[in-house]
């Protein structure tokens, strides 16, 4: 049985994963290999957010995995995090097999590995506070533009999200999303992946 989409249900969530009201680890993430390496909003998310395991029944994403210490710490992350980064403007790198850099580079803004879920797949913050949820069936999906509404739409369900397909942001017929404010790069058409 599903939970309903309540703030309520949403917090209970998140306090059973060991968050509560005013949640900053900033300090301690601070000191690891990779926190600096992200921009300012990816910082924040992480300092409220990172080293949660959310892992709850009636949820429909119930095992979802932020990033911590551990992670940020790790070599190999820290080199996947510097493989990801696309510099708009540069001439991409078609050997470079990354996901995140691959949409980075379609979107024409800076995608950034949050956390996995793992039924679905990974979770990417942006630099504009955009969420987006990449699935095993190689989709992309924009989630929210803030982290309470994006673990909304995550745990309990939403068709109030956008896919990109050939280039542009689509959205099912039931919503009256407004998605005009979605990334897509200009250089677009000119990707020769």
């Amino acid at each position: 049985m599903l939970l309903p989409n309540t703030p309520e249900n949403l917090e209970m969530v998140l306090k059973a994963a060991g968050w509560y009201e005013g949640r900053n680890i900033r300090s301690t993430l601070a000191n690891t290999l990779a926190f600096h390496m992200y921009p300012e909003n990816v910082q924040a998310f992480l300092s409220e957010f990172g080293e949660l395991h959310i892992k709850s029944a009636g949820i429909v994403y119930g095992d979802y995995q932020i990033p911590g210490i551990k992670q940020l710490n790790d070599v190999s992350f820290v080199n996947n995090v510097k493989r990801d980064i696309y510099l708009t403007g540069n001439e991409w790198d078609k050997n470079n097999q990354s996901d995140v850099y691959y949409y980075s580079l379609i979107l024409g803004v800076q995608l950034h590995d949050v956390g996995h879920i793992k039924t679905c797949g990974p979770i990417y913050l942006d630099d504009k506070g955009n969420f987006y949820l990449h699935d095993f069936l190689n989709n992309l999906y924009w989630v929210a533009d803030a982290a309470p509404v994006a673990f909304a739409k995550l745990f309990f369900g939403s068709i109030d999200m956008a896919i990109f397909h050939e280039g542009k942001w689509r959205i099912s017929p039931e919503t009256n999303l407004d998605i005009s404010h979605l990334p897509v790069s200009p250089d677009y058409d000119k990707i020769d992946w």
